[in-house]
This record gives structure tokens, sequence and C-alpha cells, in this order.
């Protein structure tokens, strides 16, 4: 059989484009798409799902414009979250486990009967539904402010539904100040033995956070005290397998456009 070059032409061509299509998406022809918001949010359907965990504290100690700036924190965390991401919101418990729970446990999932072409839209009306619920959870907490502030069991709890197969952001809203009969971190009226975190790991006592990125909103590292609950709090979630870096530790929130989290090695 001869092969004139227009055929030697067209088959090699024909080869480049099934290789283009393996790497792109595997011979299943799933190439990774994409969906953008009005906000420029890229939504890539290869991307690594992210879970965001958000633990509120809404303690006496802490105003309401304070709290009020956690929630439209966390609604612009919503606001960049796509298809696959999970948002689980915890109040902190005043005193331990045994409080009655609040929580609010959401995963923005694709339905396998939309077009590509009303991805777009679904996925901006389910943000639209998670936000509208957020505002609730924020409104049913805020009238019952508590006099104490368990965050150590809170996180050990949280620790349990962190996913290891996610790109985990944990955010901490909160003054920081652990306010239990054990600790009191106010003011460093009792604050745990410079061993502590070190003895508890050694008993498999620090849950593990899988790798999280922990921002925390309403802290204030601007005095002695400040940076000294800042320390513990460093050292705390480097046992535990997290990392919170001294500028995510803040007063107030990010700015709107920046992400604190999207550094390669988190």
């Amino acid at each position: 059989m001869k092969w004139s070059v227009a055929t030697i032409l067209s088959t090699v061509s024909g080869l480049l484009i099934l290789i283009g299509v393996y790497k792109a998406g595997g011979p299943t022809g799933n190439i990774p798409t994409e969906t953008t918001n009005g906000n420029g949010v890229t939504c890539e359907t290869s991307r690594q799902p992210k879970e965001y965990t958000v633990l509120l504290d809404v303690s006496a100690s802490r105003p309401v414009r304070m709290i009020d700036d956690g929630k439209r924190y966390v609604d612009s965390l919503i606001e960049r979250m796509c298809y696959g991401d999970r948002l689980f919101l915890l109040q902190m418990y005043e005193q331990g486990v045994n409080d009655p729970e609040s929580r609010l446990d959401v995963t923005l999932k694709r339905s396998d009967e939309i077009t590509s072409l009303e991805a777009e839209k679904a996925l901006n009306s389910q943000r639209d539904m998670l936000r509208a619920k957020v505002g609730q959870f924020f409104q049913n907490a805020r009238p019952k402010p508590v006099m104490q502030t368990d965050i150590l069991s809170t996180l050990s709890i949280a620790s349990e539904q962190i996913s290891s197969e996610k790109r985990n952001v944990l955010v901490m809203l909160s003054d920081m100040y652990q306010s239990s009969k054990e600790f009191e971190f106010e003011g460093l009226k009792r604050m745990p033995p410079k061993d502590w975190i070190e003895e508890r790991k050694r008993a498999g006592l620090v849950r593990p956070l899988r790798g999280a990125c922990v921002v925390v909103v309403g802290a204030d590292p601007s005095t002695h005290v400040g940076i000294e609950v800042l320390k513990f709090w460093r050292e705390y979630f480097e046992a535990s397998g997290a990392t919170l870096t001294a500028e995510n530790y803040r007063t107030t929130p990010p700015p709107a456009d920046a992400m604190p989290c999207e550094q390669p090695s988190l």
C-alpha cells in the first residue's frame, strides 16, 4: 500500500489530537472545564476540593461588630467556593463537648443532570442559599453570648470533621482566649505550663488537623498578652499538623481580594 504525503500528514495530525485529549482528561474525555462567577472566581473541575472549617466564638468579650466582621469574611469565602467544596460551621463550646451543639454542614454538589452552560448559574444559586443559611446561623448565635469559651474542646471536635482528602482551611472567628475551669488566657491569668503541649502530644491528646491552614480573625497580637497567646497557639497548631502564620493571626478580616491560604505550600 502506498501512502501519499497528504494521508501521512492527516494521520499524524489526528494522533497528535488524540494525545492532547488523553493528557488533558484521559481516554474517557474528562477534559477539565471551568465556571466563573461575576467576581472572577474560577472553578476548574480538576482542582482539589477545599474544606472551610469555621469556628465561631460569641463570648461576651467579643463586640458585636467583630462577630459581624466574621460573618462578612465567611460570605467572602462562600463566594470562592466551587463544586465539591465544603463549609463546616461550628459555634464554640462554652463548657466542653456536653454543651448543646450548633453547627452547619454544607457541601456544594453539581447535579449530573445539568449541562455545563447551566453549571455556573446553579453554582451561584447554591452559594446564595448557603449565605442565607450562614446569616441565619449567626443571627441565632448573636443573642446568646457565653461567659466562657472552650476553644481546645471545640478544636478536638472540629478535628473529627476535617477531611484528609481536601485542602483544609481552618477559620477561627475568635479572640483566642481559652476560658475554662483549667485555663484563663485573658490577661494571662492561667496559662498552660511550658511543656503542656509537648506532654499532651506524647500522650496522643493533641488531635490532628490534617495540614490545615489556619486563619484567625478577631485576635489582638499588638500587646504583650496578645503575643504570648499567639505564641501558644502557633505551637499548638504546629503540634496538630496545622500552620498558623503571624500574617494570618488578625484583628480584622483579610481584604476581600486577599487569599491568605492560597500559597502552594498550604
